[in-house]
């Protein structure tokens, strides 16, 4: 789920598909304005195989029309402490597991 404010509050479903420790990149039947504050819900799952919701808010760094919508990547500017590491925990596993970064293709977070 992504909510966002353009004169009103939005919320809109988005499918999550690339995730790093930046930011996530998303695909959404519904448009999305680049560089919007967005406020992100979403879930990751844990080592013993439950689910664990975070939440985060982001900014929208760059929006592309696809033929079923549009695919959005939002960098990461705010997170409670307890959902980083937890992000940071899923992300190591999923390094290990594949032998790869789990981080490609996705946008990196603000810069200072």
């Amino acid at each position: 789920m992504v909510a966002y404010d353009m004169e009103r509050e939005q919320y809109i479903r988005a499918h999550g598909f690339e995730i790093s420790k930046g930011g996530m990149a998303f695909l959404s039947t519904e448009y999305v304005e680049p560089d919007c504050v967005v406020w992100l819900s979403f879930s990751i799952p844990e080592e013993d195989g439950s689910w664990r919701q975070l939440e985060a808010e982001g900014r929208v760094r760059e929006v592309s029309s696809i033929p079923s919508g549009t695919r959005f990547g939002v960098a990461f500017t705010r997170m409670a402490d307890e959902d980083r590491v937890a992000l940071d925990a899923f992300l190591d596993r999923l390094e290990r597991e594949d032998g790869e970064p789990s981080d490609a293709g996705v946008p990196d977070g603000p810069s200072a």
